[in-house]
Parts: C-alpha cells; sequence; structure tokens
C-alpha cells in the first residue's frame, strides 16, 4: 500500500506545487494517512478496481475506478474514474492514456454506458 500512497503522494505534489501550492500545504501527514486508508478501502472494496502499472518492476501509474458515488446516477450505466496518477518524470510517454484505455474497457466489459470523473 505504501507504494501506491507514495506514487499518489509524488504525482499530486508535481502538480499541486505546479499550481502553486507551498511544500507546507503539500506535507502534511495527516493528509498522508487519509491518502493510505483511502487507497486501502479502495483496494480490499468489493466494488472498486484498483490498477497499477508497472516498467521494469517499477510501479509508474495507478487507476481506482467503480460505481459513481452520487445518488442521482445510475450505476447500471455509469462509471467513475476516482483517479489516475502517473509518477512524474514519466509523463508524457503513455502511461497514462494506457490506464484510460483500461477505464475504458472496464466500461465496455461491465456494459456501462458512461463513464465519469
Amino acid at each position: 500500500m505504501d507504494g501506491i500512497t507514495d506514487l499518489h503522494t509524488l504525482a499530486r505534489t508535481a502538480y499541486y506545487q505546479a499550481g502553486g501550492l507551498s511544500d507546507v500545504q503539500l506535507a502534511s501527514l495527516d493528509a498522508l494517512s487519509s491518502r493510505r486508508q483511502g487507497w486501502m478501502r479502495a483496494v480490499q472494496s468489493d466494488d472498486r478496481t484498483v490498477l497499477c502499472a508497472e516498467r521494469e518492476g517499477e510501479l509508474v501509474g495507478i487507476l481506482a475506478m467503480g460505481p459513481p458515488c452520487e445518488a442521482d446516477l445510475d450505476a447500471a450505466s455509469v462509471g467513475r474514474l476516482y483517479q489516475i496518477h502517473v509518477r512524474p518524470g514519466l509523463w508524457g510517454q503513455g502511461i497514462g492514456s494506457h490506464l484510460h484505455a483500461a477505464f475504458v474497457q472496464f466500461l465496455r466489459n461491465t456494459s456501462l454506458a458512461t463513464g465519469v470523473l
């Protein structure tokens, strides 16, 4: 679980720093613990799917998907892409595209007409 949480933390730090947030705002131990617990719930969930992308034995991307969490969306026809993260430094190399394609395949395999973010 630490590898998934660490990759998520690296990715979010890179894009939020680019958006102007300070290191202090990004380094909260409570937020790290919350991310770890969230990934643990997703991995252990019966209705969520977590996929990991590896390259040469290294975790380079993660994806979480499943039913929508909004009550007004019909889980019989809608799937949700909860999170998708790629290791910084590897952006633009097709990893995110492969993970997104796995989400689209998940929609097809489960006969869901719509995907939401």
